[in-house]
């Protein structure tokens, strides 16, 4: 009777392991939660021309550091570095891409550290595709446009235009950036200039506002006609009062070759020495850059050919 026991135990045993899968089976199946894919990463790189001043060299990357310790504005960047053009070694373009490598990542915005969009902004993004070429590594650049005439340049030069003004309303502003060198990036970048130069006339209360570009880059003959117009434009301004003057630039004064200029008609005291780089405000600029993403407006080409849909109607 015993052993027939154990065999009718063992039988029930192996019916019901027999039964498992198709009772499991019957069983309604819990859906998994849906995989959620993260937002697609970038990295960012400052790019600046650099400078035979260290200090300002540095302030480049105290700029970096003040950024990336700030809230950040843009939860898909993953890291940020510091490019200085030129034969630089405190940080080179190689150093970053090299850098962001490593870390997996694949998708870089490109921040110049230029007033203008207009002088030599293109070849930023050639020299990084040729360095990522040069060095096997596959990333897709996109180039954020210059400052240009981006809100916080605009507060940035009334703000510095107010510090050194004692009366405006007998007072005319002076606003100096370095041009480009070919003549149709100029003009465009002189209005720029001239739109933005107005509105913080306005708001400041100058008596006048004038703008001028040196383009020391082009043609011996380009480049001393702009020095004759900014002097010519300076002289015009000084016989209604005082000339304050707000060189558009990154870097720290003082400006002696702007001095030089100028010498003779506006003194060295009513030149603003203070760069965009030294300006909290210039961080702002960045965090605003790097909320785009990698969704950057495109610089607009110039309009090189001349259109009769554009020009004058009928005869002439």
């Amino acid at each position: 009777m015993k052993n027939n026991k154990t065999i009718y135990l063992c039988i029930l045993i192996l019916l019901s392991f027999s039964f498992y899968p198709v009772m499991s089976a019957a069983q309604p199946r819990i859906p998994r939660p849906p995989v959620t894919i993260p937002a697609r990463q970038f990295s960012a790189i400052l790019v600046a021309h650099g400078s035979a001043n260290s200090n300002h060299n540095e302030k480049i990357i105290t700029l970096k550091n003040n950024v990336r310790s700030a809230p950040t504005s843009n939860p898909s960047m993953s890291g940020l570095e510091v490019a200085l053009l030129g034969n630089n070694s405190l940080a080179r373009m190689d150093s970053a891409l090299n850098y962001f490598h490593g870390r997996g990542a694949r998708q870089i915005l490109l921040i110049p550290l230029s007033p203008c969009s207009y002088i030599r902004h293109a070849e930023i993004k050639i020299l990084a595709n040729d360095k990522a070429n040069g060095l096997g590594m596959p990333f897709q650049f996109t180039l954020a446009p210059a400052m240009d005439d981006h809100p916080v340049a605009a507060e940035i030069i009334k703000e510095q235009a107010r510090n050194k003004s004692v009366n405006p309303q007998n007072e005319s502003l002076l606003l100096f950036a370095y041009g480009p060198v070919e003549e149709l990036e100029n003009i465009t970048w002189l209005r720029l200039l001239e739109q933005m130069g107005e509105r913080i006339g306005k708001e400041v209360g100058f008596k006048e506002v004038e703008c001028a570009t040196v383009r020391n880059h082009s043609a011996d003959l380009i480049a001393e006609q702009s020095i004759i117009d900014l002097r010519r434009k300076a002289r015009a301004l000084r016989e209604n009062g005082r000339v304050i003057v707000v060189p558009y630039v990154f870097e720290d004064g003082p400006y002696t070759e702007l001095q030089s200029y100028l010498s003779g008609i506006v003194p060295p005291e009513d030149i603003v020495s203070e760069g965009f780089i030294s300006n909290a405000k210039t961080k702002d600029w960045v965090q605003d850059v790097i909320t785009r993403g990698m969704r950057q407006p495109v610089v607009k080409e110039v309009n090189r050919h001349w259109s009769t849909e554009k020009g004058p109607k009928g005869n002439f």
